[in-house]
């Protein structure tokens, strides 16, 4: 596993006052060459205990073609607080996913999910394919 960090980020704690300083904080990492994640302008809030993110990606790459991921997802304006995770938007792309051996295939699968404020409004779409052989 490899992890990356990023920016500027400085916790002082002076007479039991703590404060968080901290610009352009960002994450980027792979685990075992088939994880790949990043994370842009990470912000956390000592006083309301809330972490945003700004953007966010996680990939598996394609071992066959490095100009391609087999599957990717983008998040944008997560927020981490006491109520759990929320976001503006997730889009998810799957650029082709083998199910079943040969025999079943997803191509160009495409998705986008809302966060809380839009009640998790989800819409999909993808080139589903079966190959049946008969003898």
């Amino acid at each position: 596993m490899q992890v990356n960090g990023s920016g500027h980020l400085t916790f002082n704690y002076i007479n039991g006052q703590v404060t968080v300083e901290h610009k352009d904080v960002g994450l980027d990492g792979t685990i075992a060459n088939i994880l790949k994640f990043n994370a842009k302008d990470i912000h956390y809030d000592h006083k309301t205990n809330i972490v945003t993110i700004k953007e966010a990606a996680v990939s598996i790459p394609n071992s066959e073609d490095k100009n391609k991921d087999y599957f990717n997802a983008k998040v944008t304006a997560a927020k981490i607080d006491k109520t759990g995770l929320d976001w503006n938007t997730i889009k998810l792309n799957a650029n082709q996913i083998p199910l079943l051996g040969e025999y079943v295939t997803l191509k160009q699968a495409k998705g986008e999910i809302q966060g809380a404020s839009q009640q998790y409004d989800s819409d999909s779409e993808c080139d589903f394919r079966c190959n049946v052989l008969l003898s």
